[in-house]
C-alpha cells in the first residue's frame, strides 16, 4: 500500500482518486478566481490565490506520485490506458479517473489562459511605462523635471 502524504497514512486507490478529484476541483475554483483577480487588476487577491494554487499543485504532485507508484507496483504504464487497466475491476474508481482526466484538462487550459492574460497585462504595463518614460524612441510624457529631487534647505519666501 502506498503512502498519501507526509502524514504517512496508507491510501487505497479509491481514496487516492477521490483526493485527486477533490484537489483538482479546488484548483478549478482557485483558477477561476485567479482569472477574475487578473481581469480586475486585484493584486491582493491574486497574491493570495497564487499562494493557494501553489499549495494545491504541491499536494496534487504528491498524490500523483502516489498514483504513479501504484501503477508501477502493478506493472502498468503511467498513462491513461494504464489507469483504465488499474481501475478495470472497480467501476467507481474508473468513473473517478474519468472525472480526474476532465478536471486535469480543464486546469491545464485555465492555467494557460491565465498565463496569456497575465502576459497581456504585463505588456500593457511595460508599454505604458515606456510611453511615460520615453523608452520607445518617442518623447517622454514626463521629463526629468517631474522627478523627485533631493530636499534642499528651507528658505524663506522672501529669499526664494
Amino acid at each position: 500500500m502506498m503512502w498519501a502524504t507526509s502524514k504517512q497514512q496508507p491510501l487505497g486507490l479509491g481514496a487516492l482518486l477521490e483526493q485527486l478529484r477533490d484537489q483538482l476541483s479546488q484548483l478549478d475554483v482557485t483558477l477561476a478566481a485567479e482569472n477574475a483577480a487578473v481581469r480586475d487588476f486585484d493584486a491582493d487577491a491574486l497574491e493570495k490565490l497564487v499562494a493557494r494554487k501553489s499549495r494545491l499543485v504541491a499536494t496534487l504532485e504528491a498524490l500523483d506520485r502516489n498514483r504513479r507508484d501504484q501503477l508501477a507496483a502493478s506493472g502498468l504504464a503511467n498513462s491513461s490506458a494504464g489507469m483504465r487497466a488499474l481501475t478495470r475491476g472497480d467501476p467507481a474508481a474508473g468513473a473517478l479517473w474519468l472525472e480526474i482526466e476532465v478536471l486535469s484538462r480543464r486546469a491545464r487550459q485555465a492555467m494557460e489562459a491565465n498565463a496569456v492574460l497575465l502576459q497581456a497585462h504585463q505588456r500593457l504595463a511595460v508599454d505604458a511605462l515606456a510611453a511615460i518614460y520615453g523608452d520607445r524612441g518617442e518623447p517622454a510624457l514626463y521629463e526629468g523635471r517631474a522627478s523627485v529631487r533631493p530636499h534642499a534647505p528651507a528658505r524663506s519666501l522672501g529669499k526664494a
